[in-house]
């Protein structure tokens, strides 16, 4: 689960949903995997081979309603009501049986970090850390697009 909000606007939020599937059986099967949260809901049909295992996601830009417009935020500790969001996932196979369900709490949120470092030459140098939106990386960051 991310979540993408292009602050300083606060008017829409992207939120992009992945999870794992597997198939441990040893025959091909193939279903649907469904998500829920706030009336909106998202689907996408899956087929594994035996053993597979596939991550499946769900971004705002294949699914336009994953762009939640005056998502309630969630807000730390003294900065205002920490609103979260209830999610369902669901795996159904092809005869209409649910063999899988998930469910989590989730907050709407941006979080970036600052700090300074002492420098060799003893002069202070401010980093600052935020996440880039899905599917892109920063440059430097280690962290996976």
């Amino acid at each position: 689960m991310v979540t993408d909000l292009p602050l300083p606007d606060t008017s829409v939020a992207g939120i992009t949903v992945e999870s794992e599937v597997r198939n441990t059986s040893q025959s091909r099967q193939q279903g649907v995997l469904r998500g829920s949260f706030e009336g909106v809901a998202f689907e996408q049909p899956v087929m594994l081979n035996p053993g597979e295992a596939r991550k499946v996601v769900f971004s705002p830009a294949a699914f336009p309603q994953l762009s939640v417009k005056k998502p309630r935020l969630w807000w730390p500790n003294g900065y205002g009501k920490p609103e979260l969001y209830h999610l369902q996932l669901s795996f159904v196979s092809g005869d209409n049986q649910e063999s899988d369900r998930q469910s989590i709490r989730f907050g709407i949120r941006e979080l970036s970090y600052e700090m300074g470092i002492k420098m060799p030459d003893g002069k202070v140098r401010r980093f600052e850390y935020s996440r880039p939106p899905p599917g892109e990386q920063q440059a430097g960051s280690g962290y996976p697009p």
